[in-house]
C-alpha cells in the first residue's frame, strides 16, 4: 500500500513539473507561423474554457455552458456559484483611457497616432531599447503626457481591487505601465506588470535607483529633457519593458504557479497582440 502511494506520489511531481516545463515553454517561445493560426488557437482555447464536455444518455457529446449568460450578471453569478474563487485578470490601456491615458492602437487618438511629431523611423521605435539608447529625448517627451499630476484609476481599477478585497482575485496581470493598479491600493504581490511600470527609474549606466517623485519632478522640469543621474551623470531610465528587452522574471514565475489554479479569466482594455502577455490565455486548463 505505501508503495502504490509512493509511486502515486512520483507520477504526481513528475505531472506538475512537465505542466510548468510546458507553460514556460509557451511563454517563452510564443510566435507561430501566422497571426491567423495565433487566433484560431486562442479562440478555441477561449470556448474550452467556458464549456464543459457533457455525455448525454445516448453516448453523444454536448456542451453546457460554464455561465448562465455572457453578461456581467452571468459572470457575477458564476463568480457566487464557485465562490471561493480564483480570479486572474489580464488587463491593458484600455482600461485607463478614461482616465485621460489614450492607448496604443485607437484609430485617430491612439498614441501610435500621434507619435509623428518626434520624427521616428516608426511609431514603435519609441518603445525600442536600442532606439531609447541612440536617442532617449522623444520617449521622455511622450512620458511626460503618460503621467500627469492628475491621473486616478478608473472604476476598472476599483473593480479588481474590489475582488481582491473579496478574497477572489489569484492575480492581476497589466500591460499597463502608469501604475494605477496600486493607485487603488492594490497591494503589490497581487499584481504582475507584465511590461514594467514608471514606479522605479534605474541609471544605464551605473544602476542608482529613483522613485516615480523624483521622476515626475525631472520630468515637469522644461529645462531637462532627460534625466540624468546625480551619482554619475547617466541617463536614468524608468523600469519599463522596452521592446529588445526582457520580460520580468516574475512574470514567467507567477504565471507557471497561477494559471492552473484560474477558476475564472477577465481579460479587460487589451487587443492581446503583444506576446508572450497575449500568450498566457492559452495556458489557462480547459476545465476553467
Amino acid at each position: 500500500m505505501s508503495g502504490h502511494k509512493t509511486v502515486h506520489k512520483e507520477e504526481e511531481g513528475t505531472s506538475r513539473r512537465d505542466s510548468e516545463e510546458t507553460i514556460s515553454s509557451n511563454l517563452k517561445s510564443p510566435h507561430k507561423n501566422d497571426f491567423y493560426s495565433r487566433f484560431i488557437d486562442s479562440f478555441q482555447n477561449a470556448l474550452s474554457a467556458l464549456t464543459t464536455s457533457n455525455v448525454n444518455a445516448d453516448g453523444r457529446y454536448s456542451k453546457k455552458s460554464k455561465l448562465n449568460s455572457f453578461s456581467l450578471e452571468g459572470i457575477a453569478d458564476y463568480i457566487k456559484s464557485q465562490c471561493p474563487c480564483n480570479i486572474i485578470v489580464m488587463s491593458g490601456a484600455g482600461i485607463s483611457t478614461s482616465s485621460g491615458i489614450p492607448d496604443f492602437r485607437s484609430p485617430g487618438s491612439g498614441l501610435y497616432n500621434n507619435l509623428k511629431k518626434y520624427n521616428l523611423p516608426d511609431a514603435q521605435a519609441i518603445f525600442e531599447i536600442s532606439f531609447f539608447h541612440r536617442n532617449p529625448k522623444p520617449f521622455f517627451a511622450l512620458a511626460k503626457e503618460l503621467l500627469p499630476d492628475n491621473l486616478k484609476p478608473t472604476l476598472c481599477h476599483y473593480f479588481v481591487r474590489l475582488l481582491e478585497k473579496k478574497g477572489l482575485l489569484r492575480r492581476w496581470y497589466t500591460q499597463n505601465i502608469d501604475s494605477l493598479e496600486f493607485l487603488t491600493g492594490m497591494p503589490e504581490d497581487k499584481v504582475v506588470t507584465a511590461h514594467g511600470s514608471f514606479c522605479t527609474s534605474t541609471c544605464t549606466s551605473c544602476g542608482e535607483k529613483y522613485d516615480l517623485k523624483w521622476l515626475r519632478g525631472i520630468l515637469k522640469s522644461e529645462e531637462c529633457l532627460v534625466p540624468i543621474c546625480y551619482k554619475c551623470k547617466g541617463v536614468v531610465k524608468p523600469d519599463v519593458t522596452f521592446f529588445g528587452e526582457s520580460l520580468p522574471t516574475r512574470f514567467f514565475q507567477c504565471a507557471i504557479s497561477d494559471f492552473p489554479k484560474c477558476d475564472l479569466l477577465l481579460i479587460m482594455g487589451t487587443s492581446l497582440v503583444v506576446q508572450p502577455f497575449a500568450n498566457l490565455v492559452n495556458e489557462v486548463y480547459c476545465s476553467c
